[in-house]
């Protein structure tokens, strides 16, 4: 599969997925938390919101390379990438959400927030649902009954860009 097919199943599978894994640099430690996707960029940027004052934004201020992983239902997907904080405040009030107003005080004009803008610098998925399942399942048989192993890169529903 090209890499133009690639990014293009990546795109489809990550508009599935509202929620993420933002993995950060905690003084060498890796530090994972669920994220809500404010804002995809076809598959070259994801874009979350979050308070000036969290851990997280000192983590990213402090090492930029971050870890985004989703997984549900035989999909999975692992993004690494860089990122970077916005507090454009007209880019928060385009991406203001009502469902925010449980996570921030006050409004989009006056809340304390920060977008972490993650620029996918390269990404893995792994789709094992409908055919791709059966194939797996074939694939997996073949390997038990041969004593050998199974070659992922081979199956359909996996890629990487």
């Amino acid at each position: 599969m090209s890499s133009s097919n690639n990014a293009a199943e990546l795109q489809e599978l990550l508009s599935e997925f509202d929620n993420g894994m933002l993995v950060t640099v905690d003084n060498k430690r890796l530090h994972a938390r669920p994220m809500h996707i404010a804002e995809r960029k076809e598959a070259s940027r994801l874009t979350f919101a979050t308070e000036k004052a969290a851990d997280k934004v000192k983590e990213v201020m402090l090492e930029e390379h971050v870890a985004v992983t989703f997984q549900a239902d035989g999909k999975f997907i692992s993004v690494s990438g860089i990122a970077n904080l916005s507090d454009d405040s007209s880019r928060i009030r385009a991406l203001w959400n009502k469902a925010w107003d449980i996570w921030f005080e006050g409004d989009a004009d006056s809340a304390e927030v920060d977008l972490i803008d993650v620029n996918i610098v390269t990404a893995e998925y792994w789709d094992m649902t409908g055919n791709n399942r059966l194939r797996f399942a074939f694939e997996a048989g073949k390997a038990m009954l041969k004593d050998s192993t199974i070659e992922t890169q081979k199956l359909s529903g996996h890629g990487s860009v």
